[in-house]
């Protein structure tokens, strides 16, 4: 069963290798040339498209037939404009300098150092077009949506409508809230800047917003400071929309306990699995051991679980977070003795971004219910204890929602005395695998509710 279950993980993280579709920055100089794609309009520069690079798509810009290149690197000169885009990097420069030489190259390629795919032809006879800009407001970090957004308003009145273009549009995030919400960006960022976002994930949003640039509204005492970033160069380039201005809105003071506890606090799942046990562990004293089974239950058929937990969706880079939610479990076996177990904790997990994957580590306490009976009657226990939990996990995202993990918990039990005197259980421990799927909308509508 082991070896089934990791088999079809690495084929299934094969197949998102093989499967995966790049977002390709398309950008031209001069903007607002025509972009077709297999004879067909996909728009005009600058843009993003879904393409696969294994592929090697070609796109007609103006006439002229172009292909993508890729760019690696903790920073890179974008071939239209002279300059290295100011993206600094969140590690130590020790750490960067090992990051950067570590092989295999996938090691990396995420966090700070990261290959993107683009698509660039300069034009020295064209003269130079209107561009109709798109403007993304990513929410302005604050204790309530409803303060972010209010900030965010007056932007629009003090700074965009009164100097933008006659085309130029923007996106409240208000509007884009369910979107942003799925990549964890809300206004309880706590890490907020264009610093502490990989360019592919701006890539992303530029494609399902079809927009050019982001916007940071930084609040400082009421008096708010855009910062504007065009997402295809990660250039400041609109600085007529980047004049300070004074905003009425004001969070009210709270106990900044609670308001830590209320940011990391998820009452609702965001993902749903089917867990595989491979490995599990009643754990006795070795006498008792020998007296009923062997420590390690590998022969009995564990049949899949299913779990709905809440995590965090991958920064594929360097980075750290907590969350606090509620945990029910319910789980059964026989083997000598039918066992059926079901608790309810309150876990504190400890996310840990890496650019392969996030890794959790997870404190739990709570209460159980535990049902022993012997298999062809003689007895049966039932009771109530009190139960710790302690373990870890991996997850890697194989796409946008489907994810595979892998991990391993230990439940350590009030010292348990099964009434015939048999055995004392202490703990129970299991290694596991599974697939999930990840559905964060349902998650911020509630928390919407209860908080904003």
């Amino acid at each position: 069963m082991f070896k089934i279950i990791i088999i079809s993980l690495l084929l299934l993280s094969g197949c998102s290798i093989f499967r995966h579709k790049d977002f390709i920055s398309v950008d031209s100089f001069p903007r607002g040339l025509e972009v077709k794609k297999d004879g067909k309009l996909i728009g005009k520069t600058p843009l993003f498209h879904k393409a696969r690079l294994s592929s090697s798509p070609e796109y007609n810009i103006n006439g002229s037939l172009v292909s993508p290149i890729e760019k690696c690197g903790m920073q890179w000169t974008d071939p239209l404009v002279d300059k290295i885009p100011l993206f600094k990097t969140l590690v130590p420069d020790v750490l960067t300098k090992m990051m950067t030489t570590l092989t295999p190259i996938n090691l990396v390629k995420g966090g700070k150092y990261e290959c993107t795919a683009l698509v660039r032809k300069k034009f020295k006879s064209e003269s130079k077009k209107a561009q109709c800009r798109k403007f993304i407001i990513i929410p302005p970090p604050s204790e309530r949506a409803a303060t972010s957004f209010q900030i965010s308003n007056d932007w629009i009145e003090e700074n965009f409508k009164s100097k933008k273009s006659s085309c130029d549009e923007v996106i409240h995030p208000k509007v884009a809230k369910e979107h942003l919400e799925f990549f964890g960006l809300n206004h309880m960022n706590r890490s907020y800047g264009i610093k502490y976002m990989m360019y592919g994930l701006m890539a992303r949003i530029g494609y399902k917003f079809n927009s050019t640039h982001l916007v940071y509204l930084y609040n400082e005492n009421q008096t708010v400071t855009p910062h504007i970033y065009d997402i295809h160069t990660r250039l400041q380039n609109a600085k007529e929309l980047e004049t300070p201005f004074y905003t009425t809105a004001k969070d009210s003071k709270t106990n900044i306990v609670w308001d830590k506890f209320r940011q990391a606090f998820r009452l609702v799942p965001n993902s749903i699995s089917l867990r595989f046990k491979l490995r599990r562990w009643l754990h006795l004293s070795p006498e008792e051991n020998e007296k009923l089974f062997s420590r390690r239950i590998s022969k009995v058929k564990l049949p899949p679980s299913i779990v709905m937990s809440n995590i965090e969706y991958p920064l594929d880079s360097w980075g750290t977070n907590f969350r606090f939610s509620p945990s029910l479990s319910y789980k059964s076996w026989d083997q000598d003795y039918e066992i059926k177990y079901a608790s309810a904790m309150m876990v504190l997990k400890l996310f840990g971004h890496t650019p392969i994957g996030t890794f959790i580590g997870r404190l739990g306490a709570g209460v159980a219910y535990l049902d022993t009976a012997k298999l062809g009657g003689g007895y049966e226990s039932k009771q109530g204890l009190a139960v710790a939990q302690w373990g870890g996990e991996y997850y890697k995202f194989l796409g946008e929602r489907a994810f595979f993990k892998f991990g391993f918990r230990r439940n350590e039990l009030r010292k348990n005395k099964v009434e015939d005197g048999l055995f004392h259980l202490k703990g129970i421990s299991e290694i596991y695998a599974g697939l999930g799927f990840y559905f964060p909308e349902m998650n911020s509508k509630i928390r919407s509710f209860f908080y904003d």
